[in-house]
């Protein structure tokens, strides 16, 4: 499998388990995500192939990151609830913040499972802005993985008929963050501090995949 850049690669690692292998349907073969794949992409490698090769992509990314920047992708862009949680619990005490511990559980919670909108149904279509040509390129390509995160999210919902993590909109509600009469002003600048802290380390993430790509010649250009 030959990924076209770290955005490509994240993508397909984060969601192995919607990448089963299987022939797909007539709905799913139009389906289009963030990385749309193409028939005959990968160096001519089969359904199977392409899988296994991710799910050596992904062992060999878990052993080349460091555990703060795998941590924050598995957290960000997983579609797998159990290892999502688990890389939360993983971010929490390792934030460094003047926050309090249930402001830091509840922010760090809310920024890797964002509120979203009701999950689109069969047959419904979800619509994105376009992207700001104008932005970072590892910001345009962690917007593609957040699109391809969602869509596959939608894409097993459909397959499985059952939701992915989804957290009330209760949950959301800045002061259920807090039980000690803070001030709504440092609330939302703790907020700010830890979103910006975690965004940085996914824009390391993003970096580093980049280089290990190239390195080991899994970049488009690089496979000729």
């Amino acid at each position: 499998m030959i990924y076209r850049d770290a955005g490509h690669c994240i993508a397909r690692v984060m969601s192995i388990e919607t990448n089963d292998g299987t022939a797909k349907s007539g709905w799913q073969m139009r389906y289009q995500a963030g990385f749309p794949e193409t028939r005959g992409e990968g160096s001519g490698l089969s359904a199977e192939e392409r899988l296994t090769q991710d799910a050596m992509t992904r062992g060999m990314l878990h052993r080349e990151l460091t555990a703060l920047q795998w941590n924050v992708l598995v957290a960000k862009y997983s579609i797998n609830d159990l290892e999502v949680a688990e890389a939360v619990r993983w971010l929490i005490p390792r934030v460094e913040t003047k926050a309090h511990r249930l402001f830091v559980t509840k922010a760090v919670t809310a920024w890797a499972v964002p509120q979203r909108a009701k999950a689109a149904g069969p047959g419904k279509q979800v619509k994105f802005t376009d992207i700001d040509e104008s932005e970072p390129e590892w910001r345009k390509q962690a917007e593609r993985v957040n699109r391809e995160r969602v869509l596959r999210s939608i894409k097993a919902e459909q397959q499985l008929s059952a939701s992915r993590m989804v957290l009330p909109d209760a949950f959301y509600v800045l002061h259920n963050w807090d039980a000690e009469g803070t001030p709504e002003r440092t609330l939302r600048h703790w907020r700010q501090q830890i979103n910006r802290t975690l965004g940085r380390e996914v824009e390391g993430a993003f970096v580093r995949t980049e280089a290990v790509l190239s390195n080991y010649g899994l970049l488009t250009d690089k496979a000729a």
